[in-house]
C-alpha cells in the first residue's frame, strides 16, 4: 500500500511542507512540527489500515528532507 501525503501549504502552484523564504531559525520549528504530523499520520494509518511490515517514509524535495 502506498499513501502519498501532500504538503499542507500552497506554494508556487504546488504545495509546501515548510516556508522556503524564511531564515533557518524560523523554518526549524515548522519543520519539526510537520515531521511530527507525518509521524502521527503514519501511526494512525498503521492502526486504521493494517498491512504487513512497518511503514516506510519517503519523499521528494521538501518531503525528502522531512523523511530524513
Amino acid at each position: 500500500r502506498v499513501i502519498a501525503a501532500r504538503a499542507p501549504d500552497p506554494a508556487l502552484g504546488g504545495s509546501s511542507w515548510y516556508p522556503v523564504d524564511e531564515a533557518p531559525e524560523k523554518k526549524v520549528p515548522v519543520i519539526l512540527q510537520r515531521c511530527k504530523s507525518v509521524v502521527a499520520l503514519a501511526q494512525k494509518l498503521v492502526k486504521e489500515r493494517p498491512t504487513l511490515g512497518k511503514p516506510v517514509v519517503a519523499g521528494f524535495s521538501q518531503g525528502g528532507a522531512l523523511s530524513l
